[in-house]
């Protein structure tokens, strides 16, 4: 068991949540079922100085990520995407899935 790991499921968005946790991630993990942009905006409150996300996302997130990099690129100091490989059960899935890593500072 790792004694310095807290894990915390949460909806990002919610008042308490964030008054409770400001600053205190070092990794965020979401399914990501908003706009990268929304999420970013979520999230920031919750990271350190130096915060890594991971987060699934379906289809094609070209233009949600540039519009996530025109706000909030210079927190980007790395990112990454990857495709996912899986057959999907739910036809809305067809696009496939990616999993997303941002490496941000403030």
């Amino acid at each position: 068991m790792l004694s310095n790991v807290h894990v915390e499921n949460s909806r990002v968005e919610s008042v308490d949540f964030v008054k409770n946790y400001s600053r205190k991630f070092d990794l965020i993990i979401s399914r990501a079922t908003v706009d990268l942009l929304t999420l970013a905006q979520y999230s920031l409150p919750l990271i350190k100085n130096k915060t890594s996300m991971l987060l699934i996302k379906g289809g094609d997130i070209t233009e949600e990520f540039e519009a996530a990099k025109a706000k909030y690129g210079y927190m980007f100091k790395r990112s990454t995407v990857y495709e996912l490989k899986y057959k999907p059960t739910n036809t809305k899935n067809e696009k496939g899935k990616k999993l997303v890593y941002l490496e941000l500072y403030r």
